[in-house]
C-alpha cells in the first residue's frame, strides 16, 4: 500500500464530506483497484476496512462497473462480512451496481446477491441494511420465479413488529409485488 493511500484511508471518517474527498483523490490518483484489491487481500482492521467500503461506496454511486472485473471476489467478501456497518455500504454498492450495470452481472452472481440480500434482511437488526438488502432482492426479483413470492412473504411477516423506515418501504415494495 502507497503511503498516499494509507494516508487517504486514515484520514476518512463517516462524514460525507470526508468520504467524498477521499472519493474524489482515490479516482484522481487511479488508486481504484489498489483499494479493491486491498479489501479483498483482507489485510486490513475492522475500522480500515470500514473506510474503506466508505470510499467504495462513493465511489461506486457514479462508477458501480468499476466494481465488474472484481464482483465475484466482492460478492464472496459480502458473504463473510458481521459488521453492520461494513454491510450496508456493500448492501448500497450492490444497489448500484444492480442500478447502472444489471446486464453485466451474471446469473450466477445474481443469485449470491439475492441469497447475500435474504440473509441480511431475515438476520441482520440494522434498519439500514434491511431496507437496502430488500430493495436489491426487489430489484433482482425476475431473476427466479420463487424470488417474488418469498420477498413478498418475508415482508408481509415482519411488518407487524418492524420499525416505521422497515414498514414504509416494505409498503411501497409490497404495492409493486402485488
Amino acid at each position: 500500500m502507497t503511503l498516499l493511500l494509507k494516508d487517504i484511508i486514515q484520514n476518512t471518517n463517516a462524514g460525507l464530506k470526508s468520504r467524498e474527498a477521499a472519493a474524489e483523490m482515490i479516482m484522481e490518483n487511479g488508486y481504484f483497484q489498489d483499494l479493491l484489491d486491498l479489501l479483498l487481500e483482507n489485510d486490513l482492521g475492522a475500522t480500515e476496512k470500514t473506510k474503506v467500503f466508505y470510499i467504495l461506496e462513493i465511489i461506486s454511486r457514479k462508477e458501480a462497473k468499476l466494481f465488474s472485473g472484481s464482483i465475484d471476489q466482492f460478492l464472496s467478501l459480502a458473504e463473510r462480512l458481521q459488521d453492520s456497518s461494513q454491510r450496508r455500504c456493500v448492501a448500497k454498492i450492490i444497489g448500484f451496481i444492480i442500478d447502472q450495470d444489471t446486464n453485466h452481472i451474471s446469473e450466477e452472481n445474481k443469485l449470491k446477491i439475492i441469497t447475500i440480500s435474504f440473509d441480511w434482511l431475515i438476520n441482520d437488526g440494522k434498519l439500514a441494511v434491511q431496507v437496502f438488502s430488500m430493495q436489491n432482492i426487489f430489484d433482482l426479483h425476475d431473476t427466479k420465479p420463487w424470488i417474488a413470492a418469498e420477498l413478498k412473504a418475508i415482508l408481509q411477516k415482519e411488518m407487524g413488529t418492524a420499525s416505521a423506515g422497515f414498514i414504509s418501504r416494505a409498503k411501497k415494495l409490497l404495492t409493486k409485488l402485488l
